[in-house]
């Protein structure tokens, strides 16, 4: 929802300085962590997300196939319906990899 998102917004705000860098070294060290996989299930238009997924070191970011993620992604998956249909469809894609 809309009020979610913007939550969302204001958590990320307080955790980037206005050079971009992470006050919180919980983040700092998420965006750190070579993960193999990355699922991102938001397609929101929260510039501060995108923010940290793009500088993640993950080997592979998969999410919801959308305008504002294209980039930002390696694999990009149509939304399927609700959020858990998605990740069902992450889940069976990654099955086959």
């Amino acid at each position: 929802t809309r009020k979610e998102s913007s939550a969302a917004s204001d958590v990320y705000k307080r955790q980037i300085s206005n050079t971009g860098e992470f006050k919180n070294e919980k983040v700092q060290s998420f965006v750190d962590k070579p993960f193999d996989f990355l699922i991102s299930l938001d397609s929101s238009e929260n510039m501060n997300y995108r923010f940290v997924l793009a500088l993640c070191k993950s080997k592979c970011k998969i999410g919801i196939e959308s305008q504002e993620y294209y980039e930002l992604l390696h694999m990009a998956l149509k939304k399927n319906g609700s959020p858990i249909e998605s990740m069902r469809s992450v889940v069976k894609y990654l099955k086959m990899i």
